[in-house]
């Protein structure tokens, strides 16, 4: 139909420019952060702190403080929501949200929100030593992952390197939980809330040297992960549910328990 028409939106990423390439004539560059969105953005942080929005009884924000964080957006939407949701999340703790309001600002819109992505990773690891390194290998799998299937924080608790980390499944959920600012888990498992988080995440620079792990050694990880459970199941007792618990896991001769192998496949029932 000739009046049907259709915007594509991407950022300029070497791949997507190479594909449509051939389309010169019909690409428009548009700078993002040429428009000023503060208006909207304070207007939305006043809406999730009055009666009903998510900040409702959490925190409370006068109107000094209101101006320094949409100043601090620098026009970004993602930077406010994920400091609302980090709020949400932490409880609004004050002594954080203090850090955030005294710190000095950036120039570039980019390392403002790599700093509030980096206090929500702090946030999430101050918890103990064992919080800490499972932060890293949750940045790790995610990138890992990133092209493929989301895990759960079932599947990350069970990859973890039961050498290093032996804990209960309800801890990697906290901690996940903790990072709940910038990661959403649902029923398909962990995402990212913006693709932003992944860029983060795959810089070692920008995630820094205490939280980051790469893609590669999160590769290695999982693999090793995949053979434990296989040749031994769960690792320990305190990594073990109790549906693993009443029935052995990981790999074991006549695993389906069939009562005769010289049947074949169509003949075994309820297979």
């Amino acid at each position: 139909l000739p009046w049907v028409k259709f915007v594509v939106t991407a950022r300029p990423q070497a791949r997507i420019v190479a594909a449509f390439s051939r389309l010169d004539a019909l690409l428009e560059q548009a700078d993002l952060f040429a428009d000023d969105a503060r208006k909207d953005i304070h207007s939305l942080l006043d809406r999730e702190l009055s009666p009903g929005g998510r900040l409702d009884g959490i925190v409370e924000l006068n109107e000094g403080e209101r101006d320094v964080l949409v100043t601090k957006s620098q026009g970004l939407f993602v930077w406010l929501e994920t400091m609302i949701r980090f709020l949400v999340s932490d409880g609004g703790d004050r002594r954080v949200l203090s850090h955030v309001l005294k710190s000095d600002p950036y120039v570039y819109a980019e390392r403002e929100i790599d700093a509030l992505y980096r206090v929500v990773l702090d946030a999430a690891s101050k918890k103990s030593n064992v919080a800490k390194k499972i932060v890293r290998y949750v940045v790790a799998f995610i990138l890992a992952s990133v092209h493929t299937e989301p895990l759960s924080s079932r599947i990350i608790h069970a990859l973890l390197p039961s050498d290093e980390i032996d804990v209960n499944l309800v801890v990697v959920e906290d901690v996940v939980a903790r990072m709940g600012a910038i990661l959403v888990s649902g029923d398909r498992g962990i995402a990212v809330t913006h693709t932003s988080v992944l860029d983060f995440f795959a810089s070692e620079e920008r995630c820094g040297l205490q939280h980051w792990m790469g893609a590669a050694e999160g590769h290695r990880i999982m693999s090793m992960g995949c053979f434990e459970v296989m040749l031994r199941g769960t690792c320990s007792q305190s990594r073990t549910t109790q549906r693993e618990a009443d029935a052995l896991s990981g790999l074991r001769f006549n695993i389906c328990n069939l009562s005769d192998s010289l049947l074949r496949n169509d003949q075994v029932e309820d297979l």
